[in-house]
């Protein structure tokens, strides 16, 4: 065991190491169309291919490219876990905030720590 370097989380296994959130994933911005990608739903299930009841739009080049792996935030609904790491490669609206890992750490682990942190802090504490 080491000294984290974080009081409150004091010793951590020798294999582990402690780093910044922004350090582990990069903002993806780039558009695309959904006549190149296919469009999917950023969900409280997760990413999925686009539902049939998800409003559509008629501009079809303004898009976020998801690949798999990315992490996807549903910005209108993201208090409501409408997020989820994506097994698809494709397209959502520009509402959504789409991360994409820069480490080599597990995705989903990842994933499970942040959307518990985030529903604390929703929940005042209480996960």
């Amino acid at each position: 065991m080491k000294d984290s370097g974080i009081e409150w989380i004091g010793k951590i296994p020798n294999y582990w190491s402690v780093s910044k959130i922004g350090n582990m994933y990069t903002l993806r911005v780039m558009k695309v169309s959904d006549r190149d990608y296919p469009p999917l739903s950023v969900t409280n299930k997760g990413v999925l291919p686009q539902l049939d009841r998800a409003a559509k739009t008629n501009a079809h080049d303004d898009r976020k490219l998801v690949c798999k792996g990315d992490y996807a935030i549903n910005s209108c609904f993201d208090r409501r876990g409408y997020c989820g790491i994506s097994s698809y490669i494709g397209s959502v609206s520009l509402i959504n905030t789409i991360l994409c890992p820069i480490t080599d750490m597990n995705p989903q682990y990842g994933f499970f720590i942040q959307f518990n942190l985030v529903m604390s802090f929703i929940n005042g504490g209480m996960v």
